[in-house]
């Protein structure tokens, strides 16, 4: 317990990662500002908050240009209402999937087709569930005039795992490598707890990560609700057609979650997702460091690494082969941002892709820091042997 305590204090104090942990909170406040926070943009949501949950705020009603504006949205929301509230009545799973293979020129084959097939007839069933329960009847901010769901999990989102993945690695690369860069390697591994030294880092990086992903998480969801209330919304269905924006494809229609799932059981997942998300990268980082050595190195190959993933992401494959490479891929999380537990893309349409690929990827990472840390341990041992030889010579030597 001690030496966690030491290793946490060394990462603690490090003002470079809290330097960049206000930094990113700065950035991301700035963005929910833009496009949220400011004055004009503040004062149309909290009215239409109150035209969602038919309140009459008198604060914010008692002045005559209030109680136009308030009128003017009121008919908006009504009009937008009427014109989005059937969106169910005419969705079908099965054109959407044609629609998107031919815009993405996407045509599988074999049992990729029977999968694909079987998973958007899944989603057609999860449509009818969805009229007979009514979930599409919720009433939210109009999606395609705020954009809410996009702001929140997909433009902030994808920052977030940006930024969360850099204090992660960074907080994992800085005490790993600590010993090094201030020389004392040989004094800690003449001890017998110093030869797992490595071990206990490791651990303790991974957890002031997660400590300083929990801080920059926690501020931008406390402005961004700050910002645009969701009191009252909380149990709001995700495939609420209210809810419903345009999709990167350019096709418009509803959220077709694989589940019944409210606003706050979103927002849970999706925190699960990132904590995910972030110990794939923990393991990345510790893998790459047990092997290198070096903290300068370990960033250069795991920025590398990221990159070429992430290119990776994009090669689509018609068998079966496409569904294990996405899997394999956790890039793919950081594309799909915003989308995820719902339909989206045509490979990964089907419930848990998420989670497997946290998964799956997880276990072969696994593997990698097994691998790399047994092959630092021999490489550390060999050279201490070398070492000892030398200084044995030198010794007889000088005797003589």
């Amino acid at each position: 317990m001690r030496i966690f305590k030491l290793e946490f204090q060394k990462i603690m104090k490090n003002p470079m990662l809290w330097l960049l942990a206000v930094i990113f909170c700065l950035v991301n406040c700035l963005v929910i500002y833009n496009e949220a926070g400011n004055k004009d943009t503040s004062k149309e949501l909290v009215i239409m908050h109150d035209i969602i949950k038919k309140t009459d705020d008198i604060n914010h009603s008692r002045q005559a240009k209030n109680r136009n504006e308030r009128k003017q949205l009121s008919k908006a929301y009504q009009e937008y209402y009427k014109e989005n509230i059937d969106l169910y009545n005419k969705l079908d799973m099965t054109k959407i999937l044609k629609q998107k293979e031919e815009m993405f020129q996407y045509h599988p084959k074999g049992f990729m087709k029977e999968f694909v097939k079987d998973n958007y007839e899944h989603l057609q069933k999860r449509v009818e569930e969805i009229k007979s329960d009514k979930e599409y009847n919720d009433a939210f901010y109009p999606g395609q005039y705020y954009k809410i769901h996009s702001l929140l999990y997909s433009k902030l989102g994808k920052k977030l795992i940006v930024e969360m993945s850099l204090l992660m690695a960074l907080s994992i690369l800085f005490i790993m490598d600590y010993e090094r860069l201030q020389k004392t390697n040989d004094l800690v591994d003449a001890t017998r707890t110093g030869k797992r030294i490595m071990d206990y880092k490791a651990f303790t990086g991974t957890l002031s990560g997660i400590l300083f992903s929990a801080i920059l998480c926690s501020v931008t969801w406390i402005y961004f609700f700050y910002c645009v209330s969701f009191k009252g919304l909380w149990n709001v269905s995700v495939a609420s057609t209210l809810v419903a924006e345009k999709r990167y494809s350019g096709l418009f229609y509803p959220f077709v979650t694989f589940f019944k799932m409210t606003q706050i059981q979103y927002l849970i997942l999706t925190l699960t997702v990132y904590l995910g998300i972030i110990l794939l990268i923990a393991l990345a980082t510790i893998a790459i460091q047990f092997l290198l050595g070096n903290s300068y190195f370990s960033f250069a190959i795991l920025i590398l690494l990221n990159m070429a993933l992430f290119l990776g992401a994009y090669y689509s494959n018609v068998t079966f082969m496409n569904v294990i490479l996405r899997l394999l891929n956790p890039t793919n999380l950081y594309i799909t941002s915003g989308a995820w537990f719902m339909e989206n893309d045509i490979t990964l349409s089907f419930a848990g892709n998420e989670f497997w690929i946290i998964g799956v990827t997880g276990v072969w990472m696994i593997l990698c820091v097994k691998l790399a840390r047994n092959f630092k341990l021999y490489d550390r041992n060999v050279s201490s042997i070398h070492k000892n030889i030398k200084n044995d010579r030198c010794t007889k030597n000088e005797f003589h």
